[in-house]
């Protein structure tokens, strides 16, 4: 048993330690199979769509651009909430001196 603490913070840092639980590399053949699971299930939705239904393809390039939208709307509220709590996380930092 080490002398001291066996807190994580306080431990000594290693150059060469490995992580005990390190995710695998992803290689080319994880890719394939992800753009073929990607196929199927999209091969799998167009078959139980109904005859007039509208293509899963089709309607995919539709939604696209509005949920790019609303992503887009999502970084910039997340960006200007994080602005917002550094200018006021500062200036109550500066009044705590």
């Amino acid at each position: 048993m080490r002398a001291g603490t066996d807190l994580p913070v306080l431990l000594p840092f290693r150059l060469n330690a490995r992580p005990e639980a390190a995710a695998p590399p992803l290689s080319a053949r994880w890719g394939l199979a992800l753009v073929l699971a990607l196929a199927l299930s999209l091969g799998v939705a167009q078959a139980q769509s109904g005859p007039l239904a509208e293509s899963i393809l089709a309607t995919m390039l539709k939604w696209t651009p509005l949920l790019a939208q609303g992503f887009a709307l999502n970084i910039a509220i997340s960006f200007l909430a994080m602005a917002i709590g550094t200018v006021f996380g500062a200036l109550l930092g500066l009044c705590q001196i």
